[in-house]
């Protein structure tokens, strides 16, 4: 199997995720409490299971031959092709009630390396970013749909994208984390982190304070997170221990609009390694470092401050 034409595979996906957000997400027919698994070092909803089962069987029946990789269940990664998904990318914003959530989608080829198609799904906001391979970045694209069921019609844009130029570490805004079941193995990573997030003293404002707007909790959904550096709405993400549907289409959309964008496999950098091939070529227990910059003086900034070398 060789796809050709991302173009109605694209406009598909875009569509079913939408449907499938407004039916679960926003009108939830399960519960959205929190569940703790894996003897308390994770979490999950009821919401989060039944957006993974129902996408996984609408892909199936829309392309039966392409693998899966999801969060909640077992993987099938048979053949060329797979879908990677994170069904609530931020489950603790969403469980809250918050907006700051996302359905995250990649289509990952595995014989290339590469992560041909991906689209990110804000539902409280209505936002949507898009990613195609063979389509230049920062880029426009509107998409036009027919619902085939009751004819509605529906027309979405994706942004275009401009990351900040900003060199005012006062305005921006960042986060720095990982996930908390693995910390133990970078010792004192966390606190060194912080420290990103400790205010300065400026001589030409007589010793007046600023310092990086540490965005936490707002980055419940690292690549929505991601997906927003590259639209110029935040300024940095350095990330550890993520999943390839934490990252798989926000930190390529970053990558593409101009961003810099780090990566690494072994836990103690965030180097050595090409992002999407990385993603493309992933399981379910490869654990992969993600930084993302909005432009060279906010990486100098966290190199500074909390000691990172790139």
């Amino acid at each position: 199997m060789e796809i050709k034409n991302y173009d109605t595979m694209l406009e598909d996906v875009a569509w079913l995720q939408r449907a499938v957000s407004r039916d679960f997400h926003l009108n939830p027919p399960v519960s959205r409490d929190v569940v703790i698994t894996e003897g308390g070092k994770n979490f999950t909803t009821a919401v989060d299971r039944a957006v993974e089962d129902v996408m996984r069987a609408e892909l199936r029946n829309r392309w039966p031959d392409i693998g899966f990789l999801g969060e909640e269940s077992d993987a099938t990664v048979d053949g060329r092709y797979r879908w990677i998904i994170d069904p609530t990318d931020g489950t603790s914003i969403y469980a809250q009630g918050g907006d700051y959530y996302s359905m995250s989608l990649a289509l990952a080829d595995r014989e290339t390396g590469t992560v041909p198609l991906g689209v990110i799904y804000q539902p409280a906001n209505d936002r949507q970013f898009f990613r195609q391979i063979g389509v230049p970045h920062p880029w426009m694209r509107t998409l036009e749909f027919q619902h085939k069921g009751d004819g509605t019609y529906l027309e979405i844009s994706t942004p275009l994208l401009r990351p900040s130029k900003s060199t005012c570490p006062g305005e921006w805004l960042a986060c720095a984390f990982g996930t908390s079941k693995h910390y133990d193995k970078i010792p004192g990573i966390k606190e060194k982190l912080k420290s990103v997030f400790e205010k300065e003293k400026y001589a030409a404002f007589e010793g007046r304070e600023w310092g990086v707007i540490d965005a936490r909790p707002a980055a419940g959904s690292s690549a929505l997170f991601m997906a927003d550096i590259a639209d110029g709405k935040r300024h940095a993400a350095v990330t550890f221990f993520q999943a390839a549907w934490d990252m798989a289409v926000g930190a390529l959309i970053a990558r593409d609009a101009g961003c810099i964008v780090h990566c690494g496999t072994d836990v103690n950098t965030w180097t050595g390694g090409d992002l999407e091939s990385q993603i493309a070529r992933c399981d379910k227990k490869t654990l992969i470092n993600v930084s993302v910059f909005a432009n060279p003086d906010v990486q100098e900034y966290f190199e500074r401050k909390a000691g990172l070398r790139y």
